[in-house]
Formats: structure tokens, sequence, C-alpha cells
């Protein structure tokens, strides 16, 4: 079961899932979020094991959205974004404790 390559940058690849999973957070939700992946930018390879990153954006309303995303990254390609989803608050603190927040 291989998994179509939606887009490819030089730093980034963004698969299929990740971007139907995109389309479950409410504009501008989604926007923001995807400027925060940009911070994502030369992270370290984890080897070829999935990772995650945890996160927060605002609406626009102030109300905020928890996300995590799912990575890996080998040593010479591109970071593999493979999933995002809303985690609670509880897991966001916790993550920032673990030091796996995008800053």
């Amino acid at each position: 079961m291989g998994v179509k390559q939606k887009y490819i940058e030089e730093e980034f690849e963004i698969d299929e899932y990740f971007i139907e999973q995109m389309q479950q957070f409410k504009s501008p939700a989604s926007i923001r979020i995807a400027s925060l992946v940009d911070k994502m930018y030369g992270i370290e390879s984890t080897n070829g094991q999935i990772r995650n990153k945890t996160g927060h954006v605002h609406m626009d309303n102030n109300e905020p959205v928890f996300f995590a995303i799912d990575y890996y990254r080998d040593d010479e390609g591109p970071i593999v974004l493979i999933d995002v989803y809303n985690i609670e608050v509880d897991q966001y603190l916790d993550s920032i404790n673990a030091n796996i927040n995008i800053k």
C-alpha cells in the first residue's frame, strides 16, 4: 500500500493523507498550522522513525486549537509530513515539558 506523493519541496514532502487531515481544520486554523510547519525547517533526522511535534494556533475568535503533526526524516531526505490531528490542551502542555512542541 503506497501513499501517493502530492507535493514535494526541497525540505518537505507532504503526502495525500496529511492534506486530507489538514482539511478537517477550519480556516484560518489550517493556514496558521501550515505557517507553523515552516518552523520545522532544518529539523534533524529521526532515522526513519515516526515522531511528532505539537503546536497551537488561535482562531479569529481567540479560540485555541491544539494539534500534533506526525513526521519522519531520513538522514539525507526531506521532512515527510504524515498526519496532523487535534489534541487536548493537557497533551499539548505535556509536550512542552517533553520539549517536542513547535517553537
